[in-house]
């Protein structure tokens, strides 16, 4: 889009009348004007699946239709497909002073959906001849209508004169927006809603309106009001077959490819996230194991023990009052084995018990006397002191805070390691213990560990994180030729 002062605008109708209405109508209209802005088919006309045209249909065929919701994963093109409908309703709606919003979770997907919708009409002449495109809108001034893009805020939604309200990942959207949303169509007849998602992860279910929406839609499959369509599968099917794959994704075959889908099986993603994202199951928990316990099984080996003298990693976790402390050694190789380096559990002895820092800390001395330590891994967080003497003691200290973003990638690597067989480990009853009560619970911000209970420690599931990514790339040829960077002299 061009800032400043807008050309003249050609205010006639477009030079087209055909005789089709509703969805027939917006698959013509598609295929004569719209251009695929990106990805597959890019720069040719879209054209609207014959699935696609059925959806579509139980929003436009029916004038007593007000609300339509559409239920599946992602991948299968929703957001063209709202762009598509978005433009179709203020070029050819014939309502004079038309107005569509498409309502979406942030003003980041706001205005990214939007951008989809100005580049098909850059891409068309004849559209792009009779509308202004600016950063937030698209006006069309031959009939007075404007396509808007506004984030799920029910405060930006309100005082809103809509006739057509599309409501993109409905499953992330708060209900005082939807309501918002919906309230703002009413003033004017024949104006619609279309919500447009994925299933909600389960800490979704309670601030989204989709879950009451699909209980609706399956209880009421004959309203003239509100249409529910849903693509997903039973979670009794396998889902590493693409027979699951194609029977939830109407585009899988399409764009939608079985080497896409395969790329991001478990443990790439996390197992519920896949079932929820790719197979369109509502799944009803937030968390899951953080290692399956048949394969940290797998990587057992309880009776070796790293050799004296051995390149390793000392993992700390530590804690403050009544929370646990642990060590984890770790080889540094391209299969690294763990084992167990010392464990402080204050619940187990009397009240008061508190982990003394420099018993831990002699420990540490110990672990560097036995072992070539290559770092000690650590958050510093209250135990900055401890590194501090460490390292000033002459002890390679690597600090490891526990961020989403340092914690995210190290968490994926280390499961599918797990799961790949590609470490070993001593099966101390205590590791078992805390890497097998340890789950993934998913937050704003990415994923993070949790805990059972606050007995159930998991603090040496914490120091495989650290010591597994650390010991991997130290022990790979990558850290192995990489060069040191030397000064340079004046």
């Amino acid at each position: 889009m061009k800032a400043g002062p807008k050309g003249a605008v050609d205010e006639s109708p477009l030079p087209w009348n055909p005789r089709a209405k509703g969805a027939d109508q917006l698959r013509l209209f598609a295929q004569k004007f719209l251009v695929v802005p990106r990805g597959k088919g890019a720069k040719k006309a879209f054209h609207i699946r014959d699935w696609q045209l059925d959806m579509c249909r139980t929003l436009l065929d029916d004038d007593e239709v007000s609300l339509a919701c559409w239920v599946l994963p992602r991948g299968n093109g929703k957001s063209g497909l709202a762009a598509a409908i978005a433009l179709h309703h203020v070029f050819m709606s014939g309502i004079e002073g038309a107005r569509c919003a498409i309502v979406a979770q942030d003003e980041r997907r706001a205005s990214a959906m939007l951008r989809t919708a100005s580049r098909m009409v850059e891409l068309n002449e004849e559209l792009s001849s009779r509308c202004r495109i600016y950063k937030d809108r698209i006006e069309v001034p031959g009939t007075a209508s404007t396509l808007t893009a506004l984030p799920a805020e029910a405060q930006r939604i309100e005082g809103e004169d809509l006739t057509l309200g599309i409501v993109d990942e409905i499953g992330f959207v708060r209900k005082d927006s939807f309501e918002a949303t919906i309230l703002s169509t009413g003033k004017r007849e024949g104006s619609k809603v279309l919500a447009i998602g994925t299933p909600s992860p389960a800490k979704f279910r309670e601030i989204s309106p989709l879950w009451d929406l699909v209980i609706r839609g399956r209880a009421e499959p004959d309203s003239r009001e509100f249409r529910l369509v849903e693509f997903g599968v039973d979670d009794s099917l396998p889902i590493d077959s693409p027979a699951t794959w194609e029977k939830a994704n109407p585009a899988f075959g399409d764009w939608l490819t079985e080497k896409a889908i395969r790329s991001q099986l478990p443990p790439v993603t996390r197992e519920l996230e896949f079932r929820r994202a790719r197979l369109g199951q509502w799944v009803e928990q937030s968390s899951e194991p953080a290692i399956p316990a048949d394969s940290w099984k797998k990587c057992a080996r309880p009776k070796v023990r790293i050799p004296h003298g051995s390149r390793v990693v000392v993992a700390l976790d530590g804690s403050m009052n009544n929370d646990s402390t642990a060590l984890l050694v770790g080889s540094v190789s391209s299969k690294p084995h763990f084992e167990i380096g010392g464990l402080w559990e204050p619940f187990k002895e009397g009240d008061g018990f508190e982990v003394n820092h420099l018993e831990v800390e002699d420990r540490i001395r110990e672990l560097a006397r036995d072992f070539q330590v290559v770092e000690i891994v650590a958050d510093p967080f209250r135990w900055q002191r401890t590194l501090q003497v460490l390292d000033e003691e002459g002890l390679p200290v690597h600090k490891f805070p526990q961020s989403t973003t340092r914690l995210n990638p190290a968490t994926t690597d280390l499961r599918a390691a797990v799961n790949a067989g590609l470490l070993t480990h001593s099966s101390e009853p205590d590791l078992n213990a805390h890497i097998l009560r340890a789950s993934i619970e998913e937050s704003t911000r990415g994923m993070k560990l949790s805990k059972p209970s606050r007995n159930q420690k998991i603090d040496l599931a914490a120091c495989l994180i650290m010591a597994y990514s650390r010991c991997y790339w130290l022990g790979s040829p990558k850290a192995r030729k990489a060069r040191k960077v030397k000064g340079f002299r004046k």
